[in-house]
């Protein structure tokens, strides 16, 4: 079983592939070096934050139809939070390790005009390919050694990232 997890993103059509390349980066990232502590405590604030700003009628609604249709379970949310929560940062490299396989992937755009994504797709195919091969990096020069493997078997120019605040940003 593949699992269920999902992106979504709303943008200017224009800027599919762009987009594409930037989670493609961070995925393949994140199946060399696990996020750190803070970075994965930082993204349960924002999420809980989000649920408490968007407290309305209508978001209740979609929020208690989208558990009760995934999960058969309309107050899944607190059982999400609590498994978000016990997350250790390897096991989440783990998990982008075994389930974002390309074979496991499925792509759905609503764009006014047809996307060309072949290239980016066998892209995606070789980069994360690439990234199994690679056993797991047991020191930080072990990383290293990966993360440069890993741009450099992604075809487009390496990433500047920048780490502030225990956040990491990929340009």
């Amino acid at each position: 079983d593949p699992g269920f997890f999902t992106f979504t993103a709303y943008l200017d059509p224009k800027n599919i592939l762009r987009t594409l390349e930037e989670i493609t980066t961070e995925i393949l990232f994140l199946a060399v070096e696990p996020p750190t502590l803070e970075e994965i405590e930082k993204n349960i604030q924002h999420i809980e934050s989000h649920d408490d700003y968007q407290e309305t009628i209508d978001s209740d609604a979609r929020k208690i139809g989208h558990y009760e249709f995934m999960y058969n379970n309309p107050n899944y949310h607190e059982t999400y939070l609590k498994i978000l929560k016990s997350i250790k940062p390897n096991e989440l490299t783990d998990v982008v390790r075994k389930f974002f396989k390309p074979e496991n992937m499925a792509l759905t755009l609503l764009t006014p005009n047809q996307a060309h994504l072949n290239e980016w797709v066998k892209d995606y195919e070789n980069s994360f390919n690439d990234i199994l091969k690679l056993p797991a990096a047991k020191s930080s020069s072990d990383k290293k050694n990966m993360l440069s493997k890993v741009y450099k078997s992604h075809p487009h120019k390496e990433p500047k990232i920048i780490e502030k605040n225990g956040s990491r940003v990929v340009f």
